[in-house]
């Protein structure tokens, strides 16, 4: 029988391993950040890494387990201690090989898996769909019982991504959508970083009905989609399908390019970042924040 308790645990919903690419002095372990869902302290301050802002209560315990940490435990031990591996590769600007390659693609699944945004994502599917029955069933179930049911729901889908036997179909497509794609290192020129949140990397998706053409959203497997993923303030990883790349481009054995990113991508990039943030927007430059805040609408969600 499920333990049914909560541990009482803050889990991290983005790792101290990944945030702390954007402390300026990593001895001292601190960011800056802005709270985009304080209404009076909005502004640039330092965080350090354990502050509650980067942390869910329980976020991650999965109650139909005898030891509802588990998920949190897997996270702990097995995805986040790679991250140092590869942000070392990259600094070092190698070419990658297939198990760095296939380390940074795990990494970037798991980052959606453990997304906020994509649990809620889910909730969103599993009300609508839930009144949908409700509705044609003639079923009189109140709003407060469906979107109850809809957060377990949501919350049981999301944490059984987590077992890597269930998960393991979509783990093949995200991980061929990904292999499939041309990759790029690109490096901010100085003077400039790109910054990251607590939902980092997102997806370019082109649509001719948006006003720019295109819009921001969750990492993607649509072929037409770039996907952008904040490596550390210099190193963002674009993925990308080019329209007729050479056949050496593509795949897990294909050479990668560290290319200086123009400064308007890097704009655009930090956007995408923006967009995907609800509680935190995280850079290790003070200047450089306070210049998106001041084009930055405070977010209250």
């Amino acid at each position: 029988m499920a333990n049914l308790q909560k541990t009482g645990k803050k889990h991290h919903v983005v790792p101290e391993t990944y945030i702390r690419q954007w402390c300026p002095n990593p001895k001292i372990g601190k960011v800056y950040g802005i709270d985009l869902k304080n209404r009076y302290h909005f502004e640039v301050r330092e965080r350090g890494l354990g502050e509650k802002i980067f942390a869910i209560d329980d976020f991650y315990d999965d109650e139909r387990l005898l030891n509802p940490n588990v998920p949190d435990m897997f996270l702990r031990d097995h995805i986040e201690p790679i991250y140092p591996r590869i942000i070392g590769n990259i600094k070092r600007e190698e070419n990658l090989d297939i198990d760095c390659r296939v380390k940074i693609m795990t990494w970037i699944i798991f980052s959606l898996f453990r997304s906020p945004i994509f649990r809620k994502m889910l909730f969103t599917v599993a009300n609508t769909a839930s009144k949908l029955i409700s509705e044609l069933q003639n079923d009189e179930t109140e709003n407060v019982e469906i979107m109850s049911l809809s957060q377990r729901m949501s919350r049981n889908v999301s944490l059984s991504l987590f077992n890597v036997k269930e998960s393991k179909e979509l783990l093949n497509i995200l991980e061929l959508s990904m292999g499939l794609r041309v990759w790029r290192i690109l490096k901010a020129p100085p003077g400039h970083e790109f910054l990251t949140c607590e939902n980092p990397g997102f997806s370019i998706i082109p649509d001719p009905l948006a006003p720019d053409g295109f819009k921001f959203g969750l990492i993607s497997v649509d072929p037409l989609s770039r996907i952008y993923y904040p490596l550390s303030p210099g190193y963002c990883l674009l993925m990308c399908q080019e329209s007729s790349p050479p056949l050496f481009e593509i795949g897990l054995n294909a050479p990668i390019q560290y290319q200086i990113c123009p400064y308007e991508e890097v704009y655009k990039i930090n956007c995408g970042t923006i967009n995907n943030s609800r509680n935190i927007l995280i850079g290790s430059s003070r200047v450089i924040l306070e210049f998106y805040k001041s084009g930055l609408k405070r977010k209250e969600r």
